[in-house]
């Protein structure tokens, strides 16, 4: 109602309202008038994410697709060779929403790991809907009495210092995942991630070069409109996740020892859904 207020002071417009501002009447009828305008809960988006303009992402599409009607324009019109990677990190402290609990109490907790660990998801699909191998990158240098890969088998398991991906991590995902479950599809494909240095070596260069892949980067801070993961997968995945969370808590806490099986049960859930497909065409990366 801000909005109206203000709209009506800049033309210097008087109302019967008191100090403009419509009442809580006029607007229940507005959105009787007009219900195609309905509540949206606002994303919380980035001062950088928020500086990308239209013109930018304009310009950007007419370069990629100035670049591959070069390469191979049937590319667009085969989604099974357009594929999108990126990462994004899960927290072992993922809470839930809020429960039932008595008046009385007024404070209400939940068990979960002191430590506060994020471990690195790489996810990787098409615009078909074919997800190769995730890749779950650990924080540490060398895995103590656990073997992730043991429960999560469809899993590529890396570690770096971090827990954030790197040159070498990236690099062995695609010679040992992406290059042999990709075998299949027709060349050259597409690979679309974001310009991280981590994603950008002479050596993954390479690789993609000999196997027919085409690595193209996204524009800067475009997650949230041209990433497909982002726009996507990924809020559903990390939905997932914590429902895998709050199932795991009943019985024990998520640690490094029970990730890779807790992620695998989000990470199921959430790629057994048509998502990867609608992502694509909304961020009109295939049409």
């Amino acid at each position: 109602m801000l909005v109206v207020k203000n709209y009506l002071d800049q033309k210097e417009r008087k109302t019967m309202w008191e100090s403009n501002k419509p009442s809580v009447k006029w607007f229940r009828l507005f959105r009787k008038r007009h219900p195609e305008i309905v509540f949206r809960k606002p994303q919380l988006l980035g001062k950088q994410r928020a500086l990308i303009t239209r013109k930018d992402i304009l310009d950007w599409f007419d370069g990629f697709t100035s670049k591959i009607k070069l390469i191979d324009p049937t590319i667009f019109l085969e989604p099974e060779r357009i594929y999108n990677c990126d990462e994004s990190g899960f927290s072992l402290n993922a809470l839930s929403g809020r429960i039932l609990t008595y008046m009385s109490n007024n404070f209400v907790y939940q068990v979960g790991s002191e430590a506060k660990t994020l471990i690195t998801a790489l996810v990787c699909c098409s615009a078909t809907g074919h997800y190769t191998w995730p890749m779950l990158i650990y924080p540490g240098t060398q895995f103590r009495g656990f073997r992730p890969w043991e429960v999560f088998e469809n899993s590529f398991i890396g570690r770096s210092e971090s827990g954030w991906i790197n040159q070498d991590l990236f690099y062995e995902w695609v010679k040992q995942v992406f290059v042999p479950q990709t075998a299949h599809v027709k060349k050259p494909l597409l690979l679309l991630l974001d310009g991280h240095v981590s994603h950008q070596s002479v050596k993954t260069s390479a690789l993609c070069d000999e196997n027919g892949i085409q690595l193209h980067c996204l524009p800067p801070h475009s997650f949230h409109i041209l990433q497909p993961l982002g726009v996507g997968v990924f809020k559903t995945m990390k939905c997932e996740w914590k429902k895998a969370v709050k199932r795991q808590n009943e019985t024990e806490i998520v640690t490094n020892r029970t990730f890779a099986i807790t992620f695998k049960d989000a990470y199921e859930t959430t790629i057994a859904r048509p998502l990867a497909e609608k992502a694509f065409r909304a961020c009109g990366l295939y049409f």
